[in-house]
């Protein structure tokens, strides 16, 4: 019984309001389709200026999310790959790491997620996407 009153008493929600409780409250913004560009820092390196569309999901893992990572070659989406990412409550930034060389740090204003790859303690990539989806 007091099951049913719960659904019943959430039924009236918004269904923005309804996602951000189950998707976890302020986190939930950072999930979604991001666009954008993505600038090499390092010009004399194999690193390209690139159009990118990042896919934010719910990992299976709690308080963790994974970024699918594409780039634009010839209008088509090609995938680079997904790495895992964590909140960082003390800054306030998102942080996805591949390895223990590459890094990537996001920091999310509304629908703006600008993020850095640092590789190898290297500033490699700025990042500068805006919501899509």
């Amino acid at each position: 019984m007091i099951v049913l009153i719960m659904i019943f008493s959430i039924l009236p929600l918004s269904q923005k309001t309804f996602y951000s409780l189950v998707t976890g409250g302020a986190e939930a913004s950072f999930l979604g389709i991001w666009k954008g560009d993505s600038v090499c820092q390092i010009k004399d390196s194999p690193c390209h200026d690139e159009v990118s569309v990042y896919y934010v999901s719910k990992s299976a893992e709690p308080n963790s999310f994974q970024m699918k990572m594409n780039k634009m070659v010839d209008s088509k989406e090609e995938t680079m790959g997904t790495v895992n990412c964590r909140p960082a409550p003390e800054n306030g930034s998102y942080v996805c790491r591949l390895n223990e060389l590459a890094t990537w740090t996001w920091r999310l204003d509304k629908d703006v997620l600008d993020g850095i790859l640092e590789y190898r303690g290297q500033l490699y990539r700025k990042i500068h996407l805006t919501r899509a989806g």
